[in-house]
């Protein structure tokens, strides 16, 4: 499922012991990091995961799925059928203060979130004519790396925007993502953020969605151990 990928290093990238950022420029002139993301999978095996990143400034950076290699799409397109969905290609993605994040479209129905992380969202009427539900993330987690789970899911009588966003540790780690629709819309996402704590404890979480007419939030916690 998970897939090896082979990265040279430059002398002057930054490295620690779970990612690897390396400076780049595209074609066009513009500076994209490289970064690989060091984890250890439920086997027991080490993993690096890449994603190209364009930066806003040190702690924040844009997700742009189409200048992605192909060992990266189909890491994304893997992670995401392990979770029931697949890999949101379109909207917009800003990662803050976070490792790296992945976004899934689908199931409407949330299934459990995987990767120690779960949550329980609000009762709404799916009935109604514009309804949003936001489920934050929930669970335990091994002290290192590890994946927060959000999950949104709404409704709209209208065209606009579906804005979510995801946040572990008091908003340190975030992953935001936004959908722009030409005409009302029902839709469902899972937004995924990869955040790091070296010692236990447990730490709060939250969810957020917002439709043209409604807004929903969800807070979690989760226990490091």
């Amino acid at each position: 499922m998970y897939l090896l990928l082979a990265s040279s290093f430059a002398a002057s990238a930054s490295d620690s012991s779970y990612y690897t950022d390396r400076p780049e420029v595209d074609a066009a002139g513009n500076r994209v990091i490289v970064r690989t993301t060091t984890f250890v999978d439920a086997t027991g095996a080490t993993k690096h995961v890449e994603q190209r990143l364009d930066p806003v400034d040190e702690t924040t950076f844009i997700y742009d799925p189409s200048i992605q290699s192909e060992a990266t799409n189909q890491y994304h397109e893997a992670f995401c059928a392990e979770h029931g969905g697949v890999p949101s290609l379109d909207g917009e993605t800003v990662l803050s203060g976070a490792i790296s994040g992945w976004a899934c479209s689908g199931p409407l129905e949330p299934n459990d979130g995987g990767v120690g992380s779960t949550g329980a969202g609000r009762s709404v009427r799916n009935d109604a004519p514009d309804w949003v539900r936001s489920q934050a993330p929930n669970g335990v987690v091994a002290v290192g790396n590890f994946i927060a789970y959000g999950y949104v899911s709404g409704k709209s009588s209208q065209a606009g925007r579906l804005a979510t966003s995801v946040t572990a540790d008091g908003g340190r780690c975030r992953m935001s993502k936004s959908w722009t629709y030409s005409g009302p819309f029902t839709a469902s996402q899972q937004v995924w953020v990869n955040c790091r704590v070296d010692l236990p404890r447990v730490i709060s979480t939250r969810t957020e969605a917002c439709i043209p007419k409604r807004c929903d939030a969800r807070n979690g916690e989760m226990t490091v151990r």
